[in-house]
This record gives structure tokens, sequence and C-alpha cells, in this order.
């Protein structure tokens, strides 16, 4: 009899059919899993990647925003429209220098320095550096180009001089509306690269040529994503903007920006391992550039089979199931948090920018109430320096009044004894020389009074000449008794300027007092005054032959109460008003040591136009 099979042959046979049942369907569990967790890493990590990449974004977009206001403030100075004007005039350029230094050390900035219509710099915060750019011709950058085009240009690239790359900002010089340089500012972004490599994230900046130009990795700097066209890189070698002619590739492959909508490409960056990356691309900037964050999904794919693995080991351990799940749920609330956070960090910053918008309103209107109150004080000043002035000149001018005084007391007494012994003729004479020196003296305190008046700034066409003439009356006991005659070119004499006479002789009463007070020690003091049309302006020059000015009387020059006179002989506010009175007129002032001896006062006016000087 054939023996039967076995009766625990059947239960093995089934547990073995249930094992291979069990492992089918924990491998087809465990694949769709894979495919499920996979692609929700993915997800997960481009949105977290977007988050990110946007935040770095708005960083530097607002940075670069912020750089737009600098050339546009410095091309306003008008130490720099002096320079580019009479570029010749060695004390103009050191005073550009100085504005440029200054400016750069308030700013933060790297470099600022001023271009001619020729491109060639003629005044730079690094003036007498080693790597100074004064004497070096730039007229090769696109930023140069456009900026003389009359528009604010922005560049980034290699400085052909420090070798550092650097964002550039250039914006045109005007004079009168007509374009007479350009002022170029330049900042080092360093700073948001240090963020970006703190990020422990890897992410780049390229330009609208597809060349690295800010990155988290050193070694990416100023790779390509893709080879540059001919005219592209034409372009570059004009413009200088790369480190070199062949640029390395970023990849083992060509990138187009169809790429960075791709979930996955398969190549290897430089420095990276190879593997399947996501790329996600933002707009930055007006310079056509792009932000790139840049991830490994392998990193993802290998998250997955873990999760899958230990969803099919969990078929078999329920309690591990359950405590897996209880993982997935703390995972899911914590990232559910963070973007909470995220939502509210976006809204706090929001919140504090509008709060910010509305500070800086705040002080725009506390600003020009300032400014009003500042324009008031000024105009007292100007008042308090015309009686100071006055006061100072107060024993020349009782001279002036006591002789003519003396006179009429004698010719009074002459003409009482010729009518005495009658002689008429002889008294009519008297009379006549008693009538010209009281005509004289009424000339004398009629410019005294016009000089005291308090009244605002009107400008309309005046001559020169006839400002100067007030200002030699008011002060001839001084000039006479430095043995000093005043003469002036003709051309002063026949220009119209844009000003006023009383307060434009004031100004040369405050430069002649200064000349004189300057020249006290010497032999044989001298001032000359000289002439000359420049454009639309007339520049007239007051040199005396004095001991010049030292540095430390050079940076203080325009400082409110500052003087070098004793106690009680000065205000220190004549240059401060002559300089507002020559403003109020739209004119420029300067004041520089000659190079050989003494101080020179430049002074700068409109011209009259045609019609203005017609009677």
């Amino acid at each position: 009899m054939p023996s039967s099979p076995s009766a625990s042959a059947f239960p093995l046979t089934l547990v073995r059919v249930r094992l291979l049942l069990l492992l089918v369907a924990v491998g087809v569990v465990s694949a769709f899993a894979y495919l499920l967790i996979s692609q929700q890493k993915a997800d997960d990590a481009r949105h977290y990647a977007s988050l990110q990449l946007r935040f770095y974004r708005q960083s530097l977009s607002t940075l670069l925003s912020r750089l737009d206001q600098f050339p546009q403030l410095l091309a306003r100075d008008p130490s720099l429209k002096l320079a580019l004007q009479t570029p010749t005039q060695s004390g103009l350029i050191q005073s550009a220098n100085q504005s440029l230094k200054g400016f750069r050390q308030i700013t933060g900035l790297s470099d600022a320095y001023l271009l001619d219509t020729r491109g060639m710099t003629i005044a730079a915060s690094n003036a007498g550096e080693a790597a100074s750019f004064v004497g070096r011709r730039f007229d090769y950058r696109p930023y140069y180009q456009e900026a003389l085009a009359g528009k604010l240009s922005r560049f980034y690239g290699m400085g052909t001089t420090s070798h550092i790359p650097g964002y550039y900002l250039a914006y045109p010089v005007k004079d009168n509306g007509q374009i007479i340089g350009v002022a170029v500012v330049k900042t080092i972004l360093d700073s948001f690269e240090t963020q970006l490599r703190e990020s422990g994230q890897s992410l780049f900046v390229v330009d609208r040529n597809g060349v690295i130009c800010l990155t988290s990795i050193d070694s990416w700097s100023y790779a390509a994503l893709h080879p540059l066209t001919q005219s592209q890189q034409a372009e570059a070698n004009r413009a200088k903007q790369y480190p070199s002619d062949h640029l390395p590739a970023w990849a083992n492959r060509t990138l187009v920006e169809t790429d960075w909508q791709s979930g996955s490409l398969a190549l290897q960056p430089k420095g990276l391992k190879e593997g399947n990356y996501q790329l996600l691309a933002e707009p930055v900037g007006v310079l056509g550039w792009k932000m790139l964050w840049v991830s490994n999904l392998k990193t993802a794919s290998d998250a997955a089979i873990q999760q899958a693995a230990l969803l099919g080991l969990g078929l078999f351990l329920i309690g591990f199931a359950i405590i897996y799940r209880l993982e997935r749920l703390q995972t899911m609330r914590y990232r559910k948090n963070e973007a909470a956070r995220l939502n509210e960090a976006i809204a706090t910053q929001t919140h504090q920018l509008a709060s910010t918008n509305q500070e800086l309103q705040e002080k725009v209107a506390d600003l020009e109430t300032t400014r009003k109150q500042w324009q008031d004080a000024q105009e007292k000043s100007v008042q308090m320096a015309k009686m100071a002035l006055l006061g100072q000149l107060s024993s020349g001018l009782a001279h002036e009044i006591n002789q003519p005084l003396a006179a009429l007391m004698a010719l009074a007494d002459n003409a009482n004894t010729f009518l005495a012994r009658n002689q008429p003729d002889m008294a009519q004479q008297n009379l006549e020389l008693i009538s010209i020196t009281a005509e004289r003296m009424s000339d004398l305190t009629k410019q005294l009074k016009l000089f005291a008046r308090q009244a605002p700034l009107t400008a309309q066409p005046v001559l020169v000449g006839e400002s100067l003439r007030h200002a030699v009356n008011i002060l001839n006991p001084r000039l006479q008794q430095a043995s000093i005659t005043l003469t002036w070119p003709a051309l002063l004499d026949e220009e119209w300027v844009m000003a006023e006479v009383t307060p434009l002789s004031q100004v040369w009463v405050n430069l002649m007092v200064n000349a004189l007070d300057a020249m006290q020690a010497e032999a044989t003091p001298m001032i000359e005054i000289t002439a000359s049309k420049v454009a639309n302006t007339l520049q007239i020059t007051l040199r005396d032959t004095g001991s010049g000015l030292d540095s430390r009387v050079q940076a203080r020059l325009f400082e409110p109460f500052f003087t070098t006179k004793p106690s009680g002989e000065g205000l220190g506010l004549g240059l401060v008003i002559t300089q507002a009175i020559i403003a109020g007129f739209n004119g420029q002032f300067a004041l520089y040591n000659h190079p050989e001896k003494g101080t020179i006062a430049m002074v700068v006016l409109p011209l009259a136009s045609p019609s203005a000087t017609e009677i």
C-alpha cells in the first residue's frame, strides 16, 4: 500500500505558500511605497529649497537695490563738478579725492572714483595708493558707456587694477543739463558670499551669460553652465569682465534653461559626486542674473529605500509599524510647524518693513522741519556776521567820517570869514567843497545801510565790478593802511551775472578781510583779482600773498564758528556765510593754496542770459 503524504506536510506547504505570497505582497507594497515616498521626499526637498532660495534671492535683491542711490548721490557733489570743469587745478582735484575718500568711508564701499568724458580717471578714493585708479582709462567698461548715455548703469566683473571682482554702479555727472563726467562706485559682495557658504547648501548666482559670479563653493567661481557664444565672448573680452578667455565648465554636460524645470538630471558638478541632481532657479536683480539651488536626489532616494524597508518590516512587526507611523506623524507635524514658523517669520518681516517705512516718512518730515529751521538760523547768522564785520571796521569807518567832518567845519569857518571880508567868490568855492564832502559822506552811509539790511536773496542781473566797488568803499581804511590799491579786469564791468549787489558785496568783504588778516605780517601785501568765462559761468579768483592754509585749517574751512583769529576778533562764520550766499545764486565756491604762495578764493557765478540784461 503506497504511503500517503504526511498530515504535517500540508501545513508546511501552506506556510511556505503564505510566506511566498507575503514576500510578494511585501515586495509589491514596499516597491509602491518606495515610489510614493521618494516622490514625497523630492517634493519636500524642492519646497524647502524654494523657500530658502527665495529668502537668499530677496536678500541679494535688497542689497543690490540699496546700492542704486550711491552713485546718484555722489554725482551731485559740487567738488566733483568743479574738478571736471577745471581738471588742471590741483587744489580742486585734491578736494575731489578727499570727497570720494570720505564717501567711501561713510558708505562702506570698496572704491569710488570720477571719470571724465574720455573715460580717464581724474580723482579716486584710493588716490595716492599703490593700486590707485587715477590716470587709468575705463572707457571699455559698459558701465561707463551707459552712464555717458545718461543712464544709471550696473556691471559685475573682475577688477582690472585690483583683480578683485565687484559690483559696479555708475551715474552721469551733469552741469546745467550737460554730461561732463561719470561717478562710479564699486562694492565687493563678499559678505553675501559668506552668507551663502555658511548656509551649508549648494547655491550660486549666474549672470546673463550663464557664468557663475557668486557661489557658496569656491571652486565654482567663474565656471560656465554652457559655452559662451562668439558674441558673448567678444563682449566679455571687450569689457574685461572675466579673469580669462577660457572659463571652466561647471558640470560634465552643457545646461540649458529648460533643465532647471526638470525633475532630475544625471550630471556631475565640479567637485561633487556623480548623481541625479535637481536645480531650482529664481531671477534676481536687473542684470539678468539667476540664483540656483542644487540638490542631490540620491539623498531622497536613499531615504525612500530605507523607509520602504521599514514599512516592509512593519508587515511582520506590527509594533514596529506603529512606532514608524508615530514617527511619520511626528515628522509631518514638525514640517507643518516649520511651515507655520516660516509664514509667521515672513509676516513679521513684512510688518517690520511697513513700520520702517512709516519711520522713514516721519524722519523725512523731521528733516524738512530741520531744514527750514537751519535756513532761518543761516539768515540770522548772515545778519550777525554783517554786524560783527561792521563792528570790526568801526574804527576805520569813524576815521573816514571824522576827516570829512573836520573838513566841513574848516570850510564853514572859511566861508564865514570870506563873507565878512566881502569876498563872495571865495565863500562860494568853500560852499561847493562843503557840498561835495557832504555828498561823499552820504554815499558812504548809504552803502553801510545797504550792507547791513536783512533781506532774502533774489538773483538778478548785476555787474561784479559794482559789488567790488561797494566792498572797496567799505574796506578803504584797511586797504589804505596796507597800501593796497585794488584793480580788476574790465571783464567784471562788462559781463552780467545772476546775483544781488549787496550780498555779493558781503562775499568780497569777507574774502578781502580774510586776505588782509592773512597778510598782516607781510612786508609787501598784495591782492590780485582775475576773471574768465567758463562755459555759461563767470569764474572770479581773489589771490593773496599770505602764508596759505595748513591741512588742519583746510579740513575745517566750512565748519561753523571755527576761526583761527584771536578771541573776540572773529565769529567763524565768514566762509560759511560766503558759501551759503554763493550757493543761493546757484554758484560754486572753493578755497585752496596757490602753488607758490598765498591762498586763492574762487567764485563761480552763472552768467545772466542776454534777454535778462536788456533795458
